[in-house]
């Protein structure tokens, strides 16, 4: 932040930075420090002296100063080193770029963050970045000041320092940065920005155009944005449309085509309304009038993919074995995510994660980890299993054993599973005690699952308006995304029959028929699935199409089971599994007819996601 920016936000709050200010251009997180310091040693802030600022990315959420029992998101964080003297002592103080301060050798119990004054100074940076963007959308649009409001303003942590806004041709760092995202109203339109915690601010491309360019609103564009809005549970005007395009659908399934359904052969003129909220983008397929058809999260077809998976480690405590690891699925490199985890859970990009903990010899925790790598406890018991997030991550599941001698498990369900209320636990008192659960699998709409019986499978589905229902006596395997369609496994004779059903309209087209089913992934916008499938004692890695073409794609040696899981796109498959007492994933990259394969060692629980 350069020193102009900081007078104006003194000047803004009326409140006198200190001449420490003035001997360079002090970024806000450093201004806390000297806040923070001078709180501590209760000296004035104007005797505090700025000896030195050096950039740093530290390796996690501690800010390089991590305290004993405490947690830190193992991300890559960006923020400052600051050497500061008072009364001729000198003090190193870490932040991030935000205004979270840590002060090396303070008393644990002081948590190292910012004293008093953080709100204050959060308040102040927010005002100069609002100010700052209002003055450059006056400038764009030729209007007075007072004819450009501010709608709406959101924290967001942007996954580069592109800050959710690519150029052609530009190098952006690859690490978190926070920020906020500013709606302004002019003239009945909506303007985006994107900003960081600093000076740096961006308009938004919207429908292709330059920045600040507004979107028209519809009816139908109203419509999409109040779905949305009540889908992820959040304020409509904490949604953007980003982007609408004209398109001419070839069909009436309006490009969402579901397996097994016949639509009209005729070409329908529509849009493609794409809506931006809480750091996701969302696709919304219209012909023309309310309503649209809700499409899902929009992965970009060039993204890059990561594959996480939880790497053996030696633990301190001999209860958590893993950490919770990303890897380059070119290079084989690996970045720790999450410390000390024994499972885990993931959204198909990877921003949201459920982990779970072993704390004791009976007990364990199960946590929520937001994109911004804040952790949230939701709840300890004896174990958790099944664990799963919504696409969105704006809903959670998982199963719970609250004590050891609790032999039926429990389903919890947790609509904002940043949030540690108290979750819901539907009424499963019409299955057997001792009933066996099985995965968990979200859709768009609901939740549904399979439970082992004596008499065997039967399938579940829960909706947050309908509750639970029972779908029919056979085992839930996954789901088609962006569609209603599930993907159910029945036993007729001594093969596995893979099938879609939709929940209300019953199975829709037969996949495969099989020996043995293993497991099954689908990825978006794509006719086929991926599947390990055995009909011996080594599992094959299959593609199979909508209309029941099955591919064979590689023999996976050394062992008779295996999980597999595919990118959203469809560009890269893994299967998993044990080789002996060693954790081995295998990465497939699809490429046309073309098919790589390579391993990663000392790796399990592996799930590729959108980077």
């Amino acid at each position: 932040m350069k020193l102009g920016q900081i007078t104006a936000v003194v000047l803004i709050g009326a409140l006198a930075l200190t001449t420490a200010c003035a001997q360079g251009n002090l970024p806000a997180p450093v201004v806390a420090a000297v806040a923070d310091l001078a709180q501590r040693v209760g000296v004035a802030q104007d005797t505090i002296t700025v000896a030195s600022i050096e950039e740093v990315t530290w390796p996690d959420a501690s800010l390089g100063n991590p305290q004993p029992g405490r947690m830190y998101a193992q991300v890559q964080t960006p923020g400052y080193r600051a050497f500061l003297v008072a009364q001729g002592q000198r003090y190193e103080y870490h932040t991030d770029t935000g205004m979270n301060v840590t002060l090396l050798g303070a008393p644990p119990e002081d948590g190292g963050q910012a004293g008093l004054n953080q709100q204050h100074q959060e308040t102040l940076q927010r005002i100069a970045l609002i100010l700052q963007a209002r003055r450059d959308l006056v400038g764009r649009l030729g209007v007075e000041t007072e004819k450009v409001y501010l709608a709406s303003l959101e924290k967001r942590t942007w996954p580069t320092s592109a800050l959710g806004i690519e150029a052609p041709g530009q190098v952006y760092a690859d690490v978190l940065t926070p920020g906020y995202r500013l709606i302004f109203e002019a003239g009945g339109k909506l303007y985006d920005y994107h900003t960081d915690l600093s000076a740096q601010f961006k308009p938004a491309l919207l429908a292709g155009a330059g920045g600040g360019q507004a979107i028209e609103r519809t009816p139908v564009i109203d419509w999409a944005v109040a779905d949305l809005a009540a889908r992820l549970n959040v304020a409509a005007d904490g949604i953007a449309a980003t982007n609408v395009q004209d398109v001419e659908w070839t069909d009436g399934s309006l490009g969402l085509p579901e397996p097994g359904m016949m639509y009209t052969k005729a070409i329908v003129s529509g849009q493609r309304i794409t809506l931006q909220a809480q750091g996701r983008s969302f696709a919304y397929h219209a012909a023309g009038a309310p309503p649209a058809r809700y499409a899902g999260i929009v992965y970009r077809d060039d993204a890059q993919v990561s594959v996480l998976a939880m790497g053996r480690t030696e633990s301190a405590d001999g209860n958590n074995f893993f950490h919770l690891v990303r890897i380059d699925p070119q290079t084989g490199q690996r970045q720790t995510v999450v410390e000390f985890v024994s499972s885990f859970a993931t959204t198909p990009d990877g921003r949201d994660l459920l982990i779970k903990r072993r704390t004791s010899r009976s007990g364990h925790l199960v946590a929520h980890v937001a994109a911004d790598g804040t952790v949230t406890e939701l709840a300890k018991a004896f174990d958790f299993h099944g664990m799963a997030l919504r696409a969105d991550g704006s809903m959670a599941a998982y199963w719970s054993r609250p004590s050891i001698n609790e032999r039926t498990p429990f389903l919890n369900i947790r609509l904002q599973p940043w949030d540690a209320s108290m979750p819901i636990t539907p009424d499963l008192s019409g299955l057997p005690a001792g009933f066996t659960a099985g995965d968990l699998v979200w859709t768009d709409s609901g939740l549904a699952f399979s439970a082992g019986t004596d008499a065997g499978p039967r399938a579940f589905h829960w909706t947050p308006g309908d509750g639970l229902s029972e779908l029919g006596a056979f085992e839930v395997m996954g789901w088609v995304p962006r569609t209603r369609a599930l993907l159910v496994k029945r036993q007729e004779g001594n093969r596995a029959v893979l099938a879609s059903f939709i929940p209300g309209m019953g199975e829709t087209t037969t996949l495969t028929s099989v020996p043995y089913l293993q497991s099954v992934a689908a990825p978006v916008d794509q006719n086929w699935i991926v599947a390990t499938v055995t009909g011996g004692a080594q599992p094959e890695l299959q593609t199979i199409t909508w209309g029941g073409i099955a591919e064979a794609v590689d023999v996976l040696e050394g062992t008779d089971y295996a999980r597999v899981g595919v990118s959203p796109v469809g560009r890269i498959a893994v299967a998993e599994y044990m080789l002996g007492d060693v954790g081995r994933v295998d990465v497939f990259h699809l490429m046309g007819d073309q098919t790589t394969t390579q391993t990663l060692t000392d790796a399990t629980g592996a799930m590729p996601v959108a980077n």
